[in-house]
């Protein structure tokens, strides 16, 4: 955040950092560790909003607020929920804020990176290994699987999320609020199919089971634009 309150807030604020929190089984997290997590991630993230769109208003002439979600938040991943949950709350907020600040001229979006290549990647792959030898060929696996499995062919690079984050803070921009920008090199896209199965929500499941044509199960696509295909 800008700490020159007469510009910065006036102009755009970006809201970066978080807490990954505890990572296992649902059942295995403490009530206490969910909510440092969402007090870091969803509170933190509330609190420094709420506070630039009052001085925003306050001064007039519209703004930018940029906050930092996940892929994670996107898509959700076992033994990560509490993260998950609360980049996902990111998103919902960033959404809600982008139609009440509308008429102030004020845009609200968030990026939504992939895994970079920091130090937080060896935290991560830690809660799960017990050497330090572990730890690292750990974070080496992940980090190249990552690599390999994105389109362009590697990470995510922090000067990736600082373009996103000036493009959507210039005045290019500014037809744009509500967004969750992917900062991933394809390896999300939100075409993606969900497709019933074993892992599928009840609904989706009596759904099926019902459905008198498969073809015209709503399922089928997270996107109108997505073409139908055969399961």
């Amino acid at each position: 955040m800008n700490d020159d309150c007469s510009c910065g807030f006036q102009t755009r604020i970006s809201q970066d950092g978080g807490c990954g929190g505890v990572r296992g089984r649902l059942g295995g997290v403490p009530q206490h560790e969910w909510d440092r997590v969402m007090s870091v991630n969803l509170n933190g993230t509330f609190i420094c909003s709420q506070a630039a769109a009052r001085q925003m208003m306050a001064l007039g002439g519209g703004g930018r607020i940029i906050s930092v979600s996940s892929v994670l938040g996107l898509r959700g991943i076992t033994r990560f929920a509490a993260y998950c949950s609360s980049k996902c709350a990111i998103i919902g907020l960033t959404q809600s804020l982008a139609q009440e600040l509308a008429r102030h001229g004020i845009t609200v979006n968030a990026i939504c990176p992939s895994l970079p290549p920091t130090e937080r990647v060896g935290h991560m792959t830690n809660l799960f290994n017990n050497s330090a030898l572990q730890v690292k060929e750990a974070t080496d696996a992940l980090l190249s699987g990552t690599a390999g499995s994105t389109p362009v062919g590697r990470l995510a690079q922090t000067e990736d999320l600082a373009h996103a984050v000036s493009f959507l803070a210039s005045d290019g921009a500014a037809f744009l609020t509500g967004l969750s920008v992917p900062v991933t090199g394809g390896s999300f896209m939100r075409s993606e199919t969900v497709r019933p199965g074993r892992n599928a929500v009840p609904a989706q499941r009596q759904y099926a089971r019902g459905a008198p044509s498969r073809s015209r199960a709503p399922w089928r696509k997270r996107a109108l634009c997505e073409p139908t295909s055969t399961l």
